[in-house]
């Protein structure tokens, strides 16, 4: 599959079934956020998999997913642009992380969902992490439950001339 159609391809599980993602699979998906490039390559990045639902149950809604890497950056190797009032790449850095890997996830047909609805140091506390370690996004990952069909949202999107601005 070229790379368009399997970004066209790609939508968000808000319905996942108890399928466990096999773990080939699972250290593909990772390899992806590995190699992911980040600013400076300074790689700030650590991925927490969560396998146990129970330890976000309070914290995160998920779906149900049976697998949730939780993308953190360290803040204490992040980079800063100067010229840009010491702008702190971490975020930037974990969503390319991410965004890997939800591709190599759909590849996979790993179904997956991007998260942000939490507070951060909860996810710290209950996942024992230091105060460094800055949560920025969680991936939930597995299959979706038969009959699940994606939120006809998805597939509506802007013309090219909406977006793009030739300067």
């Amino acid at each position: 599959m070229d790379f368009l159609e399997l970004a066209k391809s790609r939508y968000s599980t808000r319905d996942f079934s108890n399928r466990q993602v096999e773990d080939e699979k699972l250290k593909k998906i990772l390899e992806a956020g590995r190699i992911a490039p980040t600013a400076k390559n300074m790689q700030p990045i650590k991925i927490l998999v969560v396998k146990d639902n129970t330890k976000l149950n309070d914290i995160l809604f998920n779906y149900n997913a049976p697998v949730n890497l939780i993308v953190c950056c360290d803040t204490n190797n992040t980079s800063k642009i100067s010229i840009d009032n010491n702008y702190d790449c971490g975020d930037m850095d974990a969503s390319i992380v991410a965004c890997h890997m939800m591709l190599e996830a759909t590849d996979l047909k790993v179904n997956n969902i991007w998260l942000r609805g939490f507070d951060s140091n909860k996810i710290r506390e209950v996942l024992n992490q230091p105060n460094n370690i800055k949560p920025v996004c969680v991936i939930a990952l597995g299959y979706d439950n038969e009959g699940y069909t994606p939120n006809e949202r998805h597939y509506i999107r802007k013309e090219i001339d909406e977006i793009v601005e030739f300067i």
